[in-house]
């Protein structure tokens, strides 16, 4: 039986994108099951492309969503029977003893999923993950136990986690994970006709989620639908992130995987390119940006066989749509058609624009700049990617404060009321002057408020553009201690202090800092030392000279987090809260996750090999400071010899070692590891500083970790160094 036209189209389409021929014939050969004669005609279309393209461009605009959903069937069901494709896994029927195999999930290029019961010690349903017979080579059994350990390092409410892993009587390994029960996060919003705001606010969660992956130090690389999926048991509902079976190591680029990277819809430019070997973090933002358009828009912006250098503004392309499918989608999302257009037009495209630029130097430069700036749009401010004016500004201001318009009307009311009373009695007179008065004071506040928030804005959007002798005129004009500290301000706070700090600037950065960690104070403690604040605030702060604030700052973290058992969380805390000497009170609260790190250092199943530096780092300052001189120099030794480099760690290591060579007597060891450090500190120091986000290497440390390194030979050099 034939396939109709549209569908066969779409098929070609989908067959292009495939890369293998092994797998593009295995594709074929299962869609044409039931017609291998067509299947050989459409072979023979795909060998003469040229000559086949001006048959099938006709309908590229109506087949853009039906190819990708073919291609995505494609990627899972690639096999069309076991004899196609040998070595498709025969799974047990128990797993461990513990797991009890209740069907087929699906199969995609990483292995194949099934659908089980844990029988013990607790009864649930799980998922579990098996590499495919056919792929038990080294290279995809290295990529499989990447992808374990990836989830290992993961601990977040919007990321599937991992509850077990081990290998099967034959060998074969395995992971088990949360069995997320849910639909993919676009049919999710469109069967429930979800608001823009709602729609939003789902892929804010996702972008959480990518961007704790992120500083856990892996990039995702296939970022689309149907690897995020909304869990319907929960309320709200909770997309969760899936399948980081290609992903990669930020440090390792394309070279971690033998996988295809990524899906090419949703591809940025430097993953379709395969001559490209340095893919970062921004790939995924790109990645991110085609989502959202879709989430909003209902279509991907652009069809799988053709991908323009930038995409049409959402707005435009709403704007160009028939009109009953563009009434179908304003009806999905509860909107009108042109409410519908005309909430995307402005920010909403600059936004999505600035995510999916073709060159990533353009883009965001993490998934919370993204995050940040989706939040500002929902609070009518302005956002970073629209481009600056003053008349943009205005409207913004007009439509944020119209409760504050209708407020200082109520006043000027209550104030020519209580002038009429002035005439009739003395006390009615005073009294209406107090709540006059107290009433003016609060609209002042609100209006001062208002417009500091405004000049952090403007001045966050100067520095993204790099006019940072406007952004110093404005600041000098508008200090920032007009700002009070809130979860809003927590973004432009943390953005300010990352750029000022790169620019070598640190009172200003310090001053960002201090205020972003008073923010944080409606943040859970936990979160807080295991994200990247408390590594910003801490060097920042003594950068600045200013150790009072720092001395508050780890006396406050210490308060809120008395004892932790979270890995990262205890070596933020050891490493940042002994930069300088520590009282004894200080020294004693960290003691327990010092031990904490000994205990857990050398575990495989907890401590990923690039952390395992890091820990002994922090495990040499804490003997250091605890005058065990021959076990901080232990420490550094271990850390020197791991296998992950680090220029900036290996010069604090260096000083660590220096100081406590001094405290033992061993002038000529001291000198040596001095001399050596203090040399890669000068030869990277006045690259640090110029530094810009996008100009950041890995493999030499970020600014804050250059930062420690110059705190600690400070301290060095006024030991070893005579006046």
């Amino acid at each position: 039986m034939s396939l109709p036209a549209d569908i066969e189209i779409t098929v070609f389409d989908a067959a292009r994108q495939i890369e293998d021929p092994v797998l593009r014939r295995a594709f074929l050969d299962w869609t044409f099951r039931d017609s291998p004669d067509e299947g050989a005609r459409m072979k023979d279309l795909l060998a003469a492309e040229s000559e086949a393209c001006s048959f099938f461009n006709e309908a590229a605009a109506t087949r853009t969503s039906l190819a990708g959903e073919i291609l995505e069937l494609g990627r899972v069901t690639l096999t069309p029977d076991d004899s196609a494709m040998p070595g498709t896994l025969e799974f047990p029927e128990l797993i461990a003893g513990r797991f009890r195999i209740l069907g087929r999930l699906g199969e995609g290029g990483g292995g194949l999923v099934l659908r089980a019961e844990q029988t013990e010690p607790v009864r649930r349903k799980v998922a579990i993950k098996l590499l495919r017979a056919d792929m038990d080579t080294g290279a995809f059994v290295a990529a499989f136990q990447r992808e374990r350990q990836a989830l290992a390092m993961m601990n977040h409410p919007n990321i599937a986690g991992i509850i077990d892993a081990g290998s099967t009587d034959s060998g074969t390994p395995y992971l088990v994970m949360e069995l997320v029960e849910g639909q993919r996060i676009t049919r999710f919003c469109d069967e429930r006709r979800a608001s823009l705001r709602e729609r939003i606010g789902l892929f804010q969660q996702v972008c959480s989620a990518i961007q704790h992956a992120h500083q856990k130090g892996l990039i995702h690389r296939d970022i689309k639908p149907s690897n995020i999926l909304v869990s319907t048991a929960d309320s709200p509902p909770r997309p969760q992130v899936i399948d980081f079976g290609i992903a990669a190591a930020i440090a390792e680029g394309n070279a971690t995987s033998p996988l295809p990277a990524g899906t090419p819809p949703y591809m940025s430019p430097e993953q379709r390119n395969s001559s490209e070997t340095d893919v970062d973090t921004r790939a995924d933002i790109f990645s991110l940006g085609v989502l959202l358009y879709e989430l909003l828009v209902g279509e991907l912006p652009w069809s799988p066989g053709s991908m323009p250098a930038a995409i049409r503004p959402p707005s435009e392309h709403l704007a160009t749509l028939d009109p009953a499918r563009l009434a179908e989608l304003a009806r999905c999302r509860q909107i009108s058609a042109a409410s519908l257009v005309a909430a995307l037009r402005g920010d909403l495209d600059a936004i999505i624009r600035k995510a999916t630029a073709a060159d990533r130097q353009h883009r965001y430069d993490s998934v919370a700049g993204l995050a940040m700036d989706l939040q500002r749009h929902l609070d009518i401010q302005p956002v970073l990617a629209h481009p600056p004016g003053k008349s943009y500004f205005l409207r913004k201001f007009a439509r944020r404060n119209r409760l504050a318009g209708l407020s200082g009307a109520a006043v000027l009311t209550a104030i020519v009321v209580g002038a009429v009373l002035v005439i009739s009695s003395l006390i009615r007179e005073r009294k209406a002057l107090r709540v006059a008065e107290t009433a003016r004071a609060a609209a002042a506040r609100m209006l001062v408020q208002s417009a500091a928030r405004e000049v952090v804005a403007q001045v966050a959007i100067l520095l993204s553009q790099n006019r940072i002798e406007d952004a110093d005129a404005l600041l000098l004009r508008n200090p920032l201690a007009g700002v009070e500290p809130s979860l809003e301000a927590t973004h432009v706070f943390r953005f300010l202090g990352e750029r000022n700090a790169l620019l070598g600037r640190w009172p200003q950065a310090a001053e960002c800092f201090v205020r972003l960690m008073q923010a944080n104070r409606l943040v859970p403690a936990q979160e807080v030392a295991e994200g990247m604040d408390l590594l910003f605030a801490a060097p920042a702060t003594l950068e600045a000279g200013d150790a009072a604030a720092y001395d508050a700052l780890r006396q406050e973290m210490l308060a809120r987090l008395p004892a932790t058992d979270h890995l990262p969380s205890a070596e933020h805390l050891v490493k940042m809260s002994l930069l300088t000497p520590a009282s004894p009170a200080t020294f004693s609260s960290l003691r327990p996750l010092a031990r904490l790190l000994r205990e857990n250092i050398d575990s495989e199943a907890k401590v990923v090999a690039g952390f395992r530096p890091w820990i002994a780092l922090a495990l040499a300052l804490f003997d250091y400071r605890a005058r065990n001189y021959d076990g901080a120099l232990e420490w550094c030794r271990k850390a020197e010899a791991m296998p992950v480099k680090l220029d900036s760690r290996n010069a604090s290591l260096k000083l660590i070692a220096a100081m406590a060579h001094h405290r033992l007597g061993r002038v000529n060891e001291a000198r040596r590891e001095f001399g050596d450090a203090s040399r890669m500190i000068q030869n990277v120091s006045s690259r640090v500083i110029v530094l810009t986000v996008e100009d950041y290497n890995s493999t030499q440390g970020s600014w804050y970790a250059w930062s420690v390194a110059r705190i600690l030979e400070r301290e060095a050099r006024s030991l070893l160094v005579k006046p």
